[in-house]
Order: structure tokens, then C-alpha cells, then sequence
């Protein structure tokens, strides 16, 4: 039984009280805010687990679309906003984009892309590597 569901049965007994809701919220690490929301929910659709959310993700055609915009994301997603590709995207705004982008390019990747091949040998395993004194 989750602490929502613990909290609902209180809840149509009437017995749920602020000092209930305080408490639960410190056990579980959200706020009491939070926790009103999710008990108002279970109140109307009974349902007491929280909404999932359905985050933008990059498929293969959009991998390939920051090499045709040397890296640069806002450039990329004005280019989709105004082409056909868009109505496949559902990116909500830049921002959720970039989110996307970032953990799917590395480090040496995004310096290539905005700096050519060259600038990709600064980057070894654990990060950019130190210059070597000659």
C-alpha cells in the first residue's frame, strides 16, 4: 500500500489531518503541496499512483539533423518547426530539445560539430586531456 492510498483511506474516513500529510511528506521526500495534488487526484480518479510523463526523445532522423546545423540546437528546431518533420518531432519547445540532445552527444561530438574534426582530440576517456609539455 502506498503512503497516497494510506492517506486516502484517512481521507474518506475523515480523519486526514494537515499533521497526517506533514508527517508522510518528510517519509517520503516530497512536499506537502505535492502530496495534497496526489490525495485530490486519488479523491477523483481513484487512481493513487502519480501521472506518468512522456518525455521527447531523439530518433534516427533527428540524430542526424545537428550535423546539418554544425551543432547548434536552436538553429535545428527552427528548421523543424518550419518543415514537414515537425509534425513527427512533437518537441514541445527548445528547451525540451536540448534536454534530448544533450545525453545523446558526447562531449567529443558537440566540439566536433561546432569546431570541426580537429577539436574532438581534446577529449579522451575520462575528458578533455591535458597538454603535454614539449
Amino acid at each position: 500500500m502506498t503512503t497516497v492510498s494510506r492517506l486516502s483511506v484517512l481521507d474518506e474516513r475523515k480523519e486526514l489531518t494537515t499533521v497526517h500529510v506533514r508527517l508522510s511528506t518528510r517519509c517520503v521526500g516530497v512536499t506537502a503541496h505535492t502530496m495534497w495534488r496526489q490525495l485530490k487526484r486519488a479523491r477523483t480518479t481513484g487512481h493513487c499512483t502519480a501521472p506518468t510523463r512522456q518525455h521527447f526523445t531523439i530518433d534516427t532522423f533527428l540524430r542526424r539533423e545537428p550535423i546539418c546545423h554544425r551543432g547548434n540546437v536552436a538553429s535545428m528546431y527552427r528548421d523543424l518547426i518550419n518543415s514537414a518533420a515537425y509534425a513527427r518531432c512533437r518537441a514541445r519547445g527548445l528547451s525540451s530539445v536540448r534536454r534530448a540532445i544533450r545525453p545523446e552527444l558526447s562531449l567529443a561530438e558537440r566540439a566536433g560539430l561546432r569546431h570541426g574534426e580537429g577539436a574532438t582530440h581534446g577529449f579522451g576517456m575520462f575528458g578533455p586531456l591535458k597538454e603535454v609539455p614539449a
